[in-house]
């Protein structure tokens, strides 16, 4: 199992995540956002929000029942992104720590990259991502 989600995998929850913070303080990261494996060991893995930063434990049998390894759709949060370009999306996610997109993380990004299914850069792939996810063709 320690191959199944190795850490750096990106995956997409099928229903809303509900968590709890340290203090008691409660959260729902909605469906369909991101979450990358930050840490893996025998059976369980360690997921991390790229919307929120919060992390969760998971055992990888339930992470096979609520999670998938691709987005399904564009959760509202990210509608009005359908209608920037690569250069707008840059711009407003620059100023994250990470300068990458919460849906689409840039590891993502580097496993297509390395498997040769892009050539492209990282906000066109982005903007390509998500015009895909909502069914647009841009051209």
């Amino acid at each position: 199992m320690k191959n199944t989600y190795p850490v750096e995998s990106v995956l997409y929850s099928k229903q809303d995540v509900r968590t709890e913070a340290a203090g008691g303080m409660k959260s729902i990261v909605p469906a369909g956002h991101a979450w990358l494996v930050v840490a893996a060991s025998a059976s369980t893995r360690t997921l991390k929000s790229t919307t929120t930063g919060i992390e969760i434990g998971r055992v990888v049998d339930e992470i096979r029942d609520a999670f998938a390894p691709a987005p399904l759709t564009v959760p509202e949060a990210y509608r009005q992104d359908l209608q920037l370009s690569p250069v707008e999306l840059s711009a407003r996610y620059a100023s994250n720590s990470v300068d990458t997109h919460p849906l689409l993380p840039v590891q993502l990004w580097r496993q297509q990259v390395q498997q040769q299914q892009t050539m492209t850069g990282y906000w066109d792939w982005v903007s390509q991502q998500l015009a895909m996810l909502a069914g647009v063709n841009r051209s």
